[in-house]
């Protein structure tokens, strides 16, 4: 498992899976309307889940004081 964090797009990633770029098959959108971010799940095409997209992260994962 790897989790990277694009500060530029406020998006973090946790890689479940070694897949090449693109290689999703199939997305989920996760948009709870009372949630701070939004997850998009990423999985293969035998529906194994290959990642887990935090979008807004920053506001969803506040650090703590």
């Amino acid at each position: 498992m790897k989790i990277s964090f694009d500060r530029a797009n406020n998006a973090a990633y946790i890689h479940l899976r070694d897949v090449e770029r693109g290689g999703a098959a199939h997305q989920h959108l996760v948009d709870e309307p009372y949630a701070l971010g939004t997850i998009v799940l990423d999985f293969d095409l035998e529906g194994r889940l290959l990642g887990i997209e935090v979008l807004n992260a920053v506001q969803a994962c506040p650090t703590r004081s």
